[in-house]
């Protein structure tokens, strides 16, 4: 949900014809955390990304590890 808001935020400073559609933006990922690094430098919502992705892989080892 964090990304979807930033994408939309992303989106909303760019020109419709540079705007990131919505089908493939998972390949685009990293190129939209880049644009919103630049675009809104002082935001938070990197960080909860990069937190929530740190925790979510942590899990996915302990899964493995538990399983």
């Amino acid at each position: 949900m964090v990304f979807y808001a930033i994408l939309g935020e992303v989106n909303g400073k760019r020109a419709p014809q540079e705007q990131i559609g919505m089908l493939f933006v998972n390949v685009r990922s990293f190129e939209v955390v880049r644009l919103h690094k630049g675009l809104f430098p002082t935001s938070r919502k990197r960080v909860i990304i990069f937190i929530l992705g740190a925790l979510g892989f942590a899990l996915i080892l302990i899964g493995f590890f538990f399983w």
